[in-house]
C-alpha cells in the first residue's frame, strides 16, 4: 500500500490537476510523471498503478485540508466570521478551480467519497467541529441549533462553489453566506 512517506516531495494536487483535465481513463502515467517532474518509472515504483496514484493523491489532499481546517477551528485566531471564512476557503476553495476543468466534478465527488470513507469520516467530524465552534462563539445557543446552522453553511457553501468562476468570487459568495446566517443566529 501507498504511503506518504513513500511519496515524498510529490504534491498530491499536481496530481489531481492532471486528473482534474483530463480524466481517469485518458491520464497516463507519463502525464503524471511529468506534472511531478519525475521519470514514469519512478512514478511506476512509487505507486505501482494509476489506480493507487489516483488514490494516494486524493486520500492525501483530503488530508491535508481536514487538518488544515481542524486547526483553523481550533486556534480560534481572529473574529469568528473571519474564522469561518478561512475555513471554507481551506475546505472548498480549491474545489473551485477543479469544479472548473472537464472532469474536476467528478473529482471532487471522489474526494468526497474518499473523505466520508475513512475511518474518522471526515465530513461528518468537521460538521461536528463547524457545530461546536458555532456554539463555542455563542451563534449557536445549543448544539442542535449549531448543527442546523453547520449544515446550512456547508450546504451553501456546495452551491457556492458550483456558481462561483473564481475562487474570489466563491470567497465573496461565502462572506455574504455566513454574514447572513449569522446575523440571524
Amino acid at each position: 500500500m501507498v504511503t506518504a512517506s513513500t511519496v515524498s516531495g510529490i504534491d498530491p494536487r499536481d496530481i489531481i490537476s492532471v486528473f482534474a483535465q483530463n480524466g481517469f481513463c485518458k491520464t497516463s502515467m507519463e502525464d503524471i510523471a511529468q506534472a511531478v517532474g519525475l521519470s514514469r518509472q519512478s512514478i511506476y515504483k512509487k505507486f505501482g498503478s494509476k489506480e493507487a496514484c489516483y488514490n494516494w493523491s486524493l486520500k492525501t489532499y483530503m488530508t491535508n485540508v481536514y487538518t488544515r481546517v481542524f486547526a483553523i477551528l481550533e486556534e480560534m485566531d481572529g473574529p469568528p466570521q473571519d474564522i469561518l471564512e478561512r475555513v471554507f476557503d481551506a475546505v472548498v476553495g480549491d474545489g473551485v478551480d477543479l469544479a472548473k476543468t472537464p472532469h474536476g466534478v467528478k473529482l471532487v465527488e471522489d474526494s468526497l467519497e474518499v473523505a466520508a470513507s475513512q475511518k474518522e469520516n471526515w465530513p461528518e467530524c468537521y460538521r461536528i467541529r463547524l457545530s461546536e465552534f458555532l456554539l463555542r462563539s455563542g451563534f449557536a445557543s445549543s448544539p442542535e441549533q449549531g448543527q442546523d446552522i453547520a449544515h446550512l453553511l456547508v450546504t451553501a457553501s456546495r452551491g457556492a462553489l458550483v456558481v462561483a468562476s473564481s475562487r474570489q468570487d466563491f470567497s465573496e459568495d461565502m462572506r455574504r453566506i455566513i454574514k447572513t446566517v449569522l446575523s440571524g443566529a
